[in-house]
């Protein structure tokens, strides 16, 4: 005999400035797509306070809340990431030939290259913005952290 599967329910949410949200259960953040002012696509994920929950309280019953700080670090962001992709250009240009038997790339054409794939709002206001490589680093992101003033705190290489 076969049983029947059972799905669970999908909490979705259509919020004033983040759009379309899902609830995703095992990250406990809001998850959905949106767009720079400048109308370029992004993937997008809220965190919320169920970050800082208990494991136990915060599988059973999360604090879905998008807080004041992640609204602000949105707003700030989403007006556009160009002062943020020239900072990770410029951290990262110098690694290129390393990947290229030497090449060089000139460092517009690098920062040019940089796709923005998602964005990640944490509840605090920090922020985590990815970049596609363009094939520049073997298909790695290029990721930029952000404090909750909006100034970047480090970058990484990742993937």
């Amino acid at each position: 005999m076969i049983k029947p599967i059972a799905y669970m329910s999908i909490e979705i949410i259509e919020d004033p400035e983040f759009g379309s949200l899902t609830w995703d259960t095992k990250l406990a953040e809001w998850n959905g797509q949106s767009a720079m002012t400048d109308g370029t696509k992004f993937g997008l994920s809220v965190g919320t306070p169920s970050e800082s929950q208990p494991p136990a309280e915060a599988e059973s019953n999360p604090d879905k809340t998008i807080t004041a700080e992640s609204r602000i670090a949105y707003r700030s962001i989403r007006r556009g990431d160009a002062h943020i992709r020239a900072k990770v250009a410029d951290e990262y240009v110098s690694l290129y030939p390393d990947w290229h038997d030497g090449e060089h790339i000139l460092l517009e054409v690098f920062q040019s290259r940089l796709q923005l794939d998602s964005i990640r709002v944490r509840a605090s206001g920090e922020v985590e913005i990815f970049y596609s490589d363009d094939g520049m680093f073997g298909g790695h992101s290029l990721i930029a952290f952000l404090n909750p003033d909006g100034a970047l705190d480090h970058t990484e290489l990742f993937g």
